[in-house]
């Protein structure tokens, strides 16, 4: 009988010992903070009612949960389908075990989200194997009758990745875009302009970007995108890290466009035949001033002429500064340097003041943006300096190369003009201080509103410009304005210094207006 209690008394030892054994094993811990926890970087790819998706990138953040042994928060940040953004998903807990190379791990949570989405059961299952993740998500989004399925497969990140996720320069390559995108990096917005004559057809854009070195961006630079209709395009860029930005890109807006082509050419004095220059369409020059130094044979040529050495179409605009030798004839001081000069406006003789020849402007009631076109320049070879009280006494000034300036005037109407032949309004090339033409000047009175300007040296084939206006005061619709553009072979014409023989070409002028 003892012997019997012995045994038994052994066996119950023994299954106690085995129990405790099972228990032990049961709850082992497994090292969750080394082996799984961290941010993993890589694509998502979600299929919604066996529909593809484009993949994604993605972040997605494991850690430790707070709610038991062996077990796992996962966190996915700004997870969207379709048209629909879902949010952030946080699944905890997920059960964690160990299997052969790495660890498994399963969980199921319900998100209450927003209409109309409403209550959608979420299940996470998934693999970690040394540091690769793949994530399977499954999401029945009720509200929509709708299952949606993910795939997510990443790389653990080490911890010294950059963190920048940027896009740096966003352009188009397309005559159509009258503003080029500005850069919103706090909103996480991208805006542009076209052409008020643009078709839903031809707003289907390319964009080049770049962006933070060792980042990646989708969709891809270089890739068609379709803006036509109000649509917007979202950018997302992930860093190295993982970290993502959005920017969200679209149309702000459309501007006309008006276009000189320099293509059609008038007579400068329609009513003399026997005055033989001509003008672009619409335009002025001092061609006026040199057919009166022609025929005192102080020059040979025209200031503007027509030409065939053209960036687009047949034509382009030439503009040359002349040596009009410097003379005094009948009281007239006539000027060494006689520079060329096409502009919007009249260009009435003034033979006691040379500079208040120039009636700069026609009537505008738009608000000009820009100037866009194209330029070359060939300077002259010898610089001469002189003065605009006696411009034809000319010194050469080895110092200087001659440089040509492109010019957008848009200034106040003071009085308002009925008779066409009063100019008495009009801002000429006459200096600011002059005692009889006070604050009369087209660059520097009081009653400019904006100017844009580009001036520089020799250009030796045709080389794009846009030019932005500066505004110095408000554009206010109900005041009339005068706009002008003004192209120089000489920037120091109005002083009567330059080099004879510079020559400034200009072509395809856009002046882009809201």
């Amino acid at each position: 009988m003892k012997k019997n209690l012995f045994y038994l008394l052994l066996l119950t030892c023994s299954i106690s010992l085995f129990t405790a054994c099972s228990d032990d094993d049961d709850d082992v811990k497994l090292p969750i903070e080394t082996d799984l926890a961290g941010t993993y970087k890589g694509d998502l790819s979600v299929v919604v009612d066996n529909a593809q998706m484009p993949s994604v990138p993605q972040r997605i953040t494991i850690s430790k949960s707070a709610k038991g042994n062996n077990q796992i928060a996962l966190s996915i940040k700004d997870f969207s389908f379709a048209t629909f953004n879902v949010g952030d998903i946080e699944v905890d807990p997920c059960q964690v075990k160990a299997i052969s190379g790495g660890y498994s791990f399963e969980g199921k949570q319900t998100l209450v989200l927003a209409a109309p989405l409403g209550s959608c059961p979420v299940t996470i299952t998934g693999t970690v194997k040394g540091n690769k993740v793949d994530i399977q998500i499954g999401v029945e989004v009720a509200g929509l009758n709708q299952t949606v399925k993910a795939n997510f497969a990443g790389t653990k990140l080490a911890g010294n990745e950059s963190a920048e996720a940027k896009i740096l320069t966003f352009a188009f390559d397309s005559e159509l875009v009258t503003q080029q995108p500005v850069i919103d990096d706090a909103n996480g917005t991208i805006s542009f302009k076209v052409n008020d004559a643009a078709t839903d057809e031809q707003l289907k854009l390319t964009p080049v970007l770049t962006i933070s070195e060792k980042a990646t961006v989708t969709p891809a630079t270089g890739v068609v995108q379709d803006f036509s209709n109000g649509k917007s395009v979202t950018y997302t860029v992930m860093a190295e890290n993982g970290t993502m930005k959005k920017y969200v890109v679209s149309i702000a807006g459309r501007n006309q466009v008006t276009s000189y082509d320099f293509e059609t050419w008038v007579a400068g004095v329609p009513d003399e035949p026997t005055i033989s220059f001509h003008d672009p369409s619409g335009w002025s020059s001092s061609n006026k001033g040199s057919f009166m130094l022609k025929m005192m044979q102080l020059t040979d040529r025209d200031v503007v002429t027509q030409t065939s050495d053209a960036h687009g179409g047949k034509s382009a605009a030439r503009i040359e500064t002349l040596d009009s030798q410097g003379a005094e004839i009948f009281g007239i001081k006539v000027p060494k340097v006689t520079t060329g000069s096409l502009f919007l406006g009249s260009f009435e003789i003034d033979s006691n003041n040379t500079l208040n020849s120039t009636k700069f402007g026609i009537n505008y009631t738009k608000k000009p943006i820009s100037l866009k076109g194209f330029f070359k320049y060939t300077p002259g070879a010898t610089y001469y300096a002189s003065t605009v009280a006696a411009p034809n006494v000319a010194t050469v000034d080895a110092t200087k190369n001659d440089q040509f300036a492109i010019k957008v005037v848009l200034y106040t109407v003071k009085n308002v003009v009925t008779d066409p032949e009063d100019w008495s309004d009009y801002l000429t090339g006459v200096a600011n201080d002059d005692a009889t033409y006070p604050d009369n000047n087209i660059y520097t009175s009081s009653r400019v509103v904006a100017i844009g300007s580009l001036e520089g040296g020799a250009q030796t084939a045709w080389k794009e410009f846009d030019l932005k206006l500066e505004y110095k005061q408000a554009f206010d619709a109900t005041k009339k304005y005068r706009m002008t553009i003004v192209c120089s072979s000489s920037k120091d014409g109005d002083k009567f210094s330059g080099a004879p023989g510079s020559v400034l070409t200009v072509d395809d002028f856009e002046l882009i207006v809201e």
